[in-house]
């Protein structure tokens, strides 16, 4: 009995497994979301940026390390040195000189040009992955975007089938009235004409879920094709309009990427001002020459250590107007981020307004597809009873459809507004 029982146990659980890869194969919006974030082509080019600027900061921070230099000279003199030895001229050293060094060199002071270089380099990082963080951002709301297009296009090939379904119904007791001859000919093309039309407009939202499609595949960057969960779940809590406007100044990466621009025009100005400031070098050199020093024929070592000192006292102003240009940068760069607020702001206060308007929608026409329901029941009963045309009843048929499609189109546009509204705020929940 407890050996059934186990038989029993691990076909639910090889039936529930299968059911699952079955599953598996429709993808959600979070699912098809993660899938773009790892495949795009676009994130992987900025991804390699970020990756550039990582090394550029890495390059700056070694400008307060000792640099070694390998150093040679190759040079000829036509005249050198003479001395009278025993009443004869004498040479002293020769012709060729052959001088090879290996030089350290460490900066000691330049008026803080090193640190706000490595600052720079450090903000240019940051700013890298605040454009990969857009971009991220932008592919999500791309794909949602494409996701619920592709649903409201299935979504009404699927009322046009009920629709259809009903005219054929229709088709079919008009026929056999007219075989009866209790009808016209008429009657049975109208219906006729009415369901060619349909599969028509049925055809165009197939044609456009197909061109969809491969726009999202393009997205993914994916061959295969892609299938997609098509259930929708509860309507998202909507929280309040400050909560979305105080978070989208919080985290928009168009502020966060003016904030730091503006903390690299901080680095540049100090940078620029380090030209008043004298620069300071120690360095030591270790040679191998011929002929050394002393002028004496073959190879000599020696040495040299010493600090180098330069100050630039006069440069006709030329630092002050660039210092001028960055504080008139710095001006531009808040009137640009005050103006990106209030865009940001008001996108947010729009999108808010339509989530609104849509709910409200949503009550209204679930109220007006129950009566449009009711109402073509009760004309089909009138048609039953020969109180009312045929053609009277496509029209109540196409009332039905319309306000059947307008509800679940809205349904749906709730959730992609609700995306928008999450992308306005660079909001990561999903």
């Amino acid at each position: 009995m407890a050996t059934k029982h186990l038989k029993t146990i691990a076909l639910l659980v090889a039936l529930l497994a299968v059911l699952m890869s079955l599953e598996s194969k429709e993808l959600s919006l979070s699912a098809l979301q993660e899938l773009a974030l790892q495949n795009n082509l676009l994130i992987r080019q900025i991804r390699s940026q970020v990756e550039s600027k990582a090394l550029q900061e890495r390059i700056a921070n070694n400008a307060n390390y000792p640099q070694l230099s390998v150093l040679s000279t190759v040079s000829y003199n036509t005249d050198i040195t003479k001395m009278d030895i025993l009443n004869q001229q004498k040479e002293i050293g020769t012709h060729d000189r052959y001088d090879f060094a290996l030089q350290a060199k460490q900066s000691l002071w330049t008026g803080n040009r090193n640190r706000q270089t490595i600052k720079t380099a450090k903000l240019e990082s940051e700013e890298a992955n605040l454009q990969l963080k857009a971009m991220e951002t932008m592919i999500s709301y791309q794909c949602s975007h494409l996701y619920y297009q592709i649903l409201a296009l299935h979504k009404q090939v699927e009322l046009y089938d009920e629709s259809i379904s009903r005219l054929d119904n229709q088709l079919a007791r008009v026929t056999n009235l007219y075989r009866e001859k209790q009808a016209v000919s008429l009657d049975t093309l109208d219906v006729s004409n009415r369901k060619l039309s349909l599969k028509s407009q049925q055809n165009e939202c197939k044609n456009n879920i197909k061109q969809l499609m491969l726009q999202l595949q393009e997205t993914v960057n994916t061959e295969e094709e892609i299938f997609l969960n098509k259930e929708l779940s509860a309507f998202p809590e909507i929280n309040t309009l400050i909560y979305y406007k105080d978070k989208a100044l919080a985290l928009r990466t168009e502020l966060l990427t003016l904030d730091v621009q503006d903390g690299k025009i901080d680095a540049q100005k100090t940078i620029i001002n380090s030209g008043r400031m004298p620069q300071i070098y120690a360095f030591g050199e270790y040679h191998l020459a011929n002929p050394g020093i002393q002028q004496n024929e073959g190879w000599n070592p020696y040495g040299v250590v010493g600090v180098t000192f330069s100050w630039n006292i006069f440069d006709w102003n030329t630092t002050d107007y660039r210092v001028q240009q960055i504080k008139l940068a710095q001006k531009q760069l808040s009137s640009e981020r005050e103006r990106t607020a209030q865009q940001i702001a008001r996108e947010i206060e729009q999108v808010y307004m339509n989530i609104e308007l849509s709910l409200e929608q949503d009550l209204i026409l679930n109220k007006l597809v129950e009566q449009e329901a009711l109402r073509y029941q009760l004309a089909q009963k009138r048609v039953e009873n020969k109180a009312m045309s045929n053609l009277d009843l496509l029209d109540y048929e196409s009332y039905l459809n319309e306000a059947k499609s307008k509800y679940e189109i809205n349904k749906i546009r709730i959730f992609e507004l609700y995306e928008q509204l999450k992308y306005y705020c660079a909001m990561e929940e999903k």
